[in-house]
């Protein structure tokens, strides 16, 4: 089955049961259009077993099914709270299958692969090795809303900010384009060709966000289930509310941290775009311009 989250706003949790309401494991084959394996060739020859599998805006995941002749399967949307609003229960796909699962024509071949045999973990694994060669940055998520002023009307306004640098501010995405120019000259991030960088993405608001980056997949060290994958978009959750002992009107919030591990080393030079990839929050600024050098 390949599913994909064609929604411009929700993230979806996922989950597989059988007639009974028991969990099964996803045989995720691939993510986002990269084979869990890294082989082009035979994208479906390999899987890793996932208990659930959370897919934002846009996401897309390649998943293998098997069940004996006359089982039923359920694809379901789990809930959970996404900050605004909270996510219900909803069954998306029953699954009946058919035929003989031995007969050739009705599967195929695929066997499970190690986790510390994916390219996800080997990047990891040289990341932890080489600590000196991987340059950190923390890219944080933030919004607020701005009452009226004069003509202005109140309005909400999404940030996406490279706070390793101490000088940074908050802007909106707003590139600079001069005279005759296809590309802006104003990037937020930029990077060397050739380089592997770890980002370190705070989600300081009460709503989810999916990060996401042009030209490029990139490791997510540890999703829901712990295990690391390569991923195009990622899912960050919501930061957790705490009592403000000063205000009690106004909590503080413990942001949530995803760590992601992005390879510059195959990565053309050039410039693009990395944002959120809920449609509301990217068209009201949380978009920035990186540059590859």
């Amino acid at each position: 089955l390949r599913i994909i989250n064609g929604t411009a706003d929700s993230s979806k949790l996922l989950r597989i049961r059988d007639a009974h309401g028991r969990e099964l494991p996803f045989r995720v084959a691939e993510r986002d259009g990269v084979p869990v394996s890294g082989d082009m060739r035979h994208p479906l020859a390999r899987y890793l077993p996932m208990t659930e599998m959370m897919l934002s805006p846009m996401s897309r995941a390649g998943i293998l099914v098997r069940a004996p002749a006359g089982a039923t399967l359920v694809l379901s949307s789990e809930p959970y709270c996404n900050g605004t609003f909270f996510e219900m229960h909803h069954d998306l796909l029953r699954i009946v299958a058919v035929g003989n699962a031995a007969d050739p024509a009705h599967g195929l071949r695929s066997t499970p692969i190690a986790v510390a045999d994916t390219p996800a973990a080997r990047l990891l694994a040289y990341v932890r090795a080489q600590p000196s060669r991987v340059h950190r940055r923390a890219i944080t998520f933030s919004e607020y809303v701005f009452p009226k002023r004069g003509d202005i009307p109140r309005h909400a306004a999404f940030y996406i900010t490279d706070t390793t640098r101490p000088d940074f501010h908050e802007q909106p995405f707003w590139p600079v384009f001069p005279r005759g120019a296809t590309v802006p000259s104003n990037p937020d991030i930029v990077v060397k060709q050739g380089s592997i960088e770890v980002w370190y993405l705070i989600n300081t608001t009460l709503e989810v966000h999916a990060f996401h980056i042009h030209q490029m997949a990139f490791v997510e060290e540890r999703n829901e289930t712990g295990i690391p994958i390569t991923v195009d978009t990622v899912f960050l959750p919501i930061g957790k509310v705490l009592p403000n002992p000063h205000d009690p009107d106004y909590p503080l919030i413990r942001p949530s941290i995803t760590k992601v591990i992005l390879d510059f080393r195959h990565v053309p030079r050039g410039t693009f775009v990395f944002h959120c990839h809920m449609l509301y929050h990217e068209d009201r600024g949380m978009m920035g311009v990186i540059r590859v050098n």
